[in-house]
């Protein structure tokens, strides 16, 4: 019931079940908001929605386009973080993230984008929780 209930509140203010960037998105926010208690039915649901999001370059992306992005990925990503959960194919993102990699060091948000301060953050936070989920 609990689920259900999260599931109708999460259509209400994403208007879009099928999108992880809106959907990962709220769940923090709940998260935050409800606190801990609330955890076990957010990742459960959560985990459920995700599991088949994961693009076949190993990042997430808007709902509209059919590329993923670093953005959309590092919003999925510090939801996988806050519910201790690593998503179903680890090594197709890092594959992603070497491919948002220039040859200056820098990260372009896409591939084929010139490398920015933001994709840089959000490379190397999500690499840093990729590392953290590993040693447990």
């Amino acid at each position: 019931a609990r689920a259900a209930a999260l599931r109708t509140q999460c259509k209400n203010n994403t208007k879009q079940i099928g999108d992880a960037r809106a959907v990962s998105s709220f769940a923090v926010l709940k998260m935050r908001l409800d606190g801990i208690q609330e955890q076990g039915v957010i990742k459960d649901f959560i985990l459920g929605l995700h599991k088949n999001e994961q693009r076949t370059d190993g990042g997430w992306g808007k709902h509209e386009l059919k590329t993923s992005d670093l953005e959309t990925t590092y919003r999925v990503m510090r939801c996988y973080k806050m519910l201790e959960a690593q998503p179903a194919d680890v090594k197709k993102l890092t594959s992603y993230l070497a491919a948002c990699r220039k040859p200056d060091g820098s990260y372009g948000v896409e591939p084929k984008v010139d490398g920015t301060m933001s994709g840089v953050y959000y490379a190397t936070t999500i690499q840093k929780w990729l590392a953290e989920g590993n040693k447990k």
